[in-house]
């Protein structure tokens, strides 16, 4: 499975769960009953320098992590 978003992580951190970060994919998982096996993060490589001005301009606050655009997972019933 892949999901991806463009806002970056809000605070408090384990619990941003709006878009369909890794706090999100593990609690589905739990409550739907399955096991994560693994999951990476997809980042920002050519446009990580727009991202970022992009987050600036539209001042939004970040965790620090603002080249993460979204996740890789493998999971399993």
């Amino acid at each position: 499975m892949t999901l991806h978003f463009v806002y970056p992580l809000h605070k408090p951190e384990g619990n941003d769960c709006l878009r369909y970060t890794d706090n999100w994919i593990k609690k589905m998982a739990r409550l739907f009953n399955y096991q994560y096996l693994e999951i990476t993060e997809r980042v920002a490589t050519k446009g990580e320098s727009l991202l970022r001005q992009f987050y600036t301009l539209e001042e939004m606050h970040t965790m620090g992590k603002e080249e993460v655009i979204g996740s890789l997972c493998k999971l399993v019933k």
